[in-house]
């Protein structure tokens, strides 16, 4: 095989370059960075980064039983510096990926130069399997990580066989296998690379073969029992015919059909000019590494395999060989092709073909970190027993994070709590007798989640018994938005107020909201009916026993003194504003406090 030279460039030329690399790999990161936060934590990324909890002893009794324990180690010495949230694990993937980038341009550029270089790399930055595990936090992105630098030090090895390149080969391709069982696949594609390029030292790379060997002895026992013994012994539907099953796999780790359009152009451009010498061998290598998966289909013919998680040592195969093929281009036609690889960034990838179903990934970033911001004390949790609510170390990693006070008041039965946080398959599969029980005497209310991971309030009034006026209206309660009781000058607050009829009522009764100060004077008030669009304003129709709901606002005037005042409440006659006096033992005159409010001056 031909191996460009790496011949010395000028000063000016190699200002370019690093400055061109250098703005690669920051679009790269921009690709991975975005997806920060955006890209929904599934099960297996949730059950590694719970793994790396606990101290380094911990980390060494608590591992994977599918994984080498490389990666899990990594994980817990970043979570040592950097911090135990998922985003910033996300992070340190994003960092291997950028590794893993730099490392296919090397390989580019000592396969077909410069532009081979470049135009690899800027494929492998955008392809949507590598963004996606430039993200997830899973063994993976390391995968991803050693295997190009593997190729990179074989390479080398090859084209000058020194003891020291050996062993650079040695340690890059144990570290592999230390990071994934699923690595020991990469060893006959090293191998055939070897016998293709240099047969004569097929014996040495016996000997680095054995070297590996030795410094793999401890994972072999790990890999045989839980991987060897039964990994393979599902029951899965057929995978389609070959050739659609390859466009399938192609089209999922390009992230869209317009890859395969890619991917077929390439081909094309290689079988065309594959006369060539130079080209010849470099071609037939690529294209035996990204035809790999014929193999698995042959061998193993299980559609669950068929995703490119199992398959991700394609994925730099895949930008190595459209990068050579784009390069073979004339030379003026190459900046345009290097704009239109540019633009897949922005092509809609669907990711699901890279984790587990959705209904089994529930949002629990998302919903936690609203919840936490909405729960108040006295709240109580309802989890249905029928809800897939994720699993459980998912719960044990997440409710620390967002709730560090440990105040996640789950029960199994609501109880006469007024707030009841109700987590279910809305309206699918849920314990009917547990619903209606949240349900009776409480509406719902604020919600989160998707369907399957849905979290919803069922509030109820605070005080159920409630307080009688005249024994005609009955007062349930009232809360303020936020459960603020300190304010400011100039504040608009919103308070919520709960009514029900004592017996059906022949006229209508009007009531009022207001803040008096310290001698009773009325600095703020919110008169009439009640104001909520499930709420008739004519309590002539309210039905005996019916709670509704009432929403106010008051806006505080800018020329309050600080100091203490009421927050009460009045039922009146709105025709002679007589007031309906509250029941004995709760107020001494015609209104009710409920609140007491602290305006501080600033």
């Amino acid at each position: 095989m031909t191996i460009i030279a790496l011949q010395p460039l000028t000063s000016r030329r190699v200002n370019w370059v690093i400055l061109s690399v250098t703005v690669l790999l920051l679009f790269a990161a921009w690709l991975r960075l975005r997806h920060i936060v955006d890209f929904v934590e599934w099960p297996d990324e949730i059950y590694t980064v719970w793994n790396a909890q606990g101290t380094l002893s911990d980390r060494l009794v608590r591992t994977d039983p599918y994984w080498p324990p490389l990666h899990g180690y990594v994980v817990w010495a970043w979570r040592q510096l950097a911090g135990p949230t998922l985003e910033v694990q996300r992070v340190l993937s994003v960092f291997i990926s950028l590794l893993a980038t730099a490392s296919v341009y090397r390989i580019g550029r000592r396969l077909g130069g410069l532009r081979t270089g470049a135009a690899s790399a800027l494929l492998y930055a955008v392809m949507g399997y590598a963004v996606f595990t430039g993200v997830d936090v899973r063994g993976y992105s390391l995968l991803l990580l050693f295997l190009p630098l593997t190729l990179w030090m074989t390479i080398r090895w090859l084209a000058v066989p020194t003891k020291r390149r050996a062993w650079s080969v040695v340690f890059t391709l144990a570290l592999l296998l230390h990071t994934g069982f699923s690595a020991l696949v990469c060893i006959p594609l090293l191998t055939l690379w070897v016998l293709v390029v240099q047969p004569d030292l097929f014996w040495r790379w016996c000997l680095v073969g054995l070297a590996v060997l030795g410094l793999t002895a401890p994972i072999i026992p790990q890999f045989v029992q839980e991987n060897v013994l039964g990994r393979f012994d599902v029951v899965s539907p057929q995978l389609p015919p070959l050739i659609e099953a390859l466009a399938l796999i192609y089209r999922d780790f390009g992230g869209s059909i317009i890859f395969l359009a890619l991917l077929c152009l390439a081909a094309i451009t290689l079988i065309a000019i594959v006369r060539r010498p130079p080209v010849r061998q470099t071609a037939l290598l690529l294209a035996l590494w990204i035809l790999s998966p014929i193999v698995l289909y042959v061998a193993v013919g299980n559609r669950d395999f068929w995703r490119p998680r199992y398959m991700w040592w394609v994925l730099p195969g895949l930008a190595l060989f459209i990068g050579f093929a784009l390069s073979c281009w004339p030379r003026k036609a190459f900046p345009l092709m290097l704009m239109a690889l540019a633009t897949l960034a922005w092509v809609p990838v669907e990711d699901s073909s890279y984790r587990l179903a959705a209904t089994v990934s529930p949002p629990f970033r998302h919903v936690f970190s609203w919840f936490a911001q909405q729960l108040r004390p006295g709240d109580v949790l309802v989890i249905d027993p029928h809800c897939t609510c994720g699993e459980p170390y998912g719960w044990d990693y997440f409710v620390p994070l967002y709730f560090p006070t440990g105040y996640l008041p789950v029960v199994e039965e609501p109880g006469d709590t007024p707030r009841v946080w109700y987590l279910s398959n809305d309206g699918w599969d849920r314990d009917e007798a547990l619903f209606a029980a949240i349900s009776r005497g409480r509406r719902p209310s604020i919600f989160v989640g998707p369907w399957h991971f849905l979290l919803r309030l069922y509030e109820g009034p605070p005080d159920p018994k409630g307080i009688s006026f005249g024994g005609q209206v009955r007062f349930h309660g009232a809360e303020i938005e936020g459960n603020q009781t300190v304010m400011g000058k100039h504040e608009r607050f919103r308070v919520k107020l709960w009514w029900s009829a004592d017996q059906r009522l022949s006229v209508d009764y009007s009531m009022s909201l207001a803040v008096l100060d310290g001698r009773g004077r009325m600095v703020a008030q919110a008169d009439g009916p009640a104001r909520s669009p499930d709420t008739p304003e004519q309590t002539s129709v309210w039905e005996p026993q019916v709670v509704y709901e009432d929403f106010r606002e008051l806006q505080l005037p800018g020329n309050l003194k600080a100091g203490g005042y009421q927050l009460v409440v009045v039922v009146y006659q709105w025709w002679d504003g007589v007031r309906l006096p509250p029941e004995v033992g709760f107020a001494d005159a015609d209104a009710l406090i409920i609140k007491k409010l602290q305006i501080v001056s600033f």
